[in-house]
């Protein structure tokens, strides 16, 4: 079954408040955000070097070795895509399938692949296909325009 992110967070609850009070000690006055669904953990702040956020994850690291020596944690290691695990802003990131922009999100490429995928099978569908085709690209479509309006 899927794992819940409450689930995960509450079981952890104590590892978690250390790590984000260690995020926002370390990033006081460049107004930090964690986020955190199951596996995934995100730190944003403005105007912060490469090497300040590689030592707040190196913080965290340790933080999840050494925190409950009954159970360590580890960090994946290095980014294969990106050769690092930090993304700046002016590339566009994609986080949990939402690429964010400067003022708005939009789905990532996944989902833009799929619409697109969908769009011209829609066009090449049999008459039997295409109601099938089309439901399918409107919950696409309807998928962008709420992660647009979000």
């Amino acid at each position: 079954f899927a794992t819940s992110s409450r689930l995960a967070i509450w079981t952890n609850i104590n590892l978690f408040n250390k790590m984000s009070e260690v995020v926002y000690k370390k990033l006081k006055g460049k107004d930090p955000r964690l986020s955190v669904f199951i596996d995934d953990i995100c730190i944003s702040a403005s105007s912060v070097s490469d090497e300040d956020m590689l030592a707040i994850r190196d913080a965290i690291d340790y933080i999840f070795k050494n925190f409950d020596r009954n159970q360590q944690l580890k960090l994946h290691g290095v980014n294969t895509k990106k050769g690092c695990n930090i993304m700046h802003h002016d590339e566009s990131p994609e986080v949990l399938g939402i690429r964010i922009l400067r003022n708005r999100l939009i789905p990532g490429t996944k989902a833009y692949a799929k619409r697109c995928y969908l769009r011209d099978k829609k066009k090449l569908s049999s008459k039997t296909e295409y109601s099938k085709i089309n439901k399918r690209y409107k919950g696409a479509q309807q998928y962008r325009k709420t992660v647009e309006d979000a």
